[in-house]
């Protein structure tokens, strides 16, 4: 099952249209959101 987070993390970085802007926007480090987004691909192959 998929984290909310890490779907989160991905549509706000496609929003933004960077992991910088979405980091952020979320008040998050970079690195959590390029972890959740690889996490996310991980997850989905």
């Amino acid at each position: 099952m998929l984290r909310p987070e890490l779907l989160k993390a991905f549509i706000i970085a496609a929003e933004t249209g960077s992991f910088s802007a979405a980091a952020r926007q979320l008040g998050k480090h970079l690195t959590t959101i390029s972890g959740n987004i690889a996490r996310l691909e991980d997850e989905l192959g």
